[in-house]
C-alpha cells in the first residue's frame, strides 16, 4: 500500500490474520502528516480482503472501518481520525479493462482549517486512482 498510495505517510500492518474462506484479515495503523499549525492524524482500522472475490480470480474486494487496538492508543498532539467505512472493488472485465469502484468516508475530526483540508480532499481520489493504475499496470508487465 504505501509504495504507490501517497494518502498515508505511514501505514504500518499491525497485526495479521490466517486467511479464513478466502478473507484475509489484517489491523493497519495509518498516520497523515496535515499541514503546519494543525495536528496530525492516525487512524487504526481493521481490513477485510477477498482476493478472488465471489470466487473470481479477477475480482478483488476490500473493506475498512476503525477499531481501537492496545498496540496504537491515542496520542497527544495527533487526533485520531475514523475510518467510518471504506471500500474498494476492482475487477477485470475485459484484458487490459478495469473496473474500479470505490467508497471512502472517513472523519478527520477537522474543526479550524477545513477549508484547507477539503481542497486537498478534492484532489486525493483522483490521485489515489492514478497511483493504483500506475501500479496495476507495473504489476501487470
Amino acid at each position: 500500500m504505501d509504495k504507490w498510495d501517497k494518502t498515508f505517510n505511514k501505514h504500518e500492518v499491525v497485526q495479521e490474520f490466517p486467511e479464513v474462506d478466502g478473507i484475509k484479515k489484517v489491523i493497519e495503523y495509518l498516520f497523515i502528516k496535515f499541514p503546519l499549525m494543525m495536528d496530525n492524524r492516525d487512524i487504526v482500522q481493521e481490513k477485510k480482503v477477498w482476493q478472488e472475490y465471489n470466487g473470481n480470480p479477477n475480482c478483488f474486494l476490500s473493506i475498512s472501518k476503525s477499531i481501537e487496538h492496545p498496540s496504537h492508543p491515542p496520542q497527544k498532539k495527533v487526533v485520531r481520525a475514523e475510518m467510518i467505512i471504506s471500500g474498494m472493488y476492482l475487477c477485470e472485465k475485459t484484458p487490459g479493462e478495469t473496473s474500479i469502484y470505490m467508497v471512502n468516508n472517513v472523519d478527520l475530526k477537522v474543526k479550524t482549517g477545513a477549508d484547507i483540508v477539503n481542497s486537498r480532499a478534492k484532489k486525493s481520489p483522483e490521485e489515489f486512482l492514478e497511483n493504483l493504475t500506475k501500479h496495476c499496470k507495473k504489476m501487470s508487465k
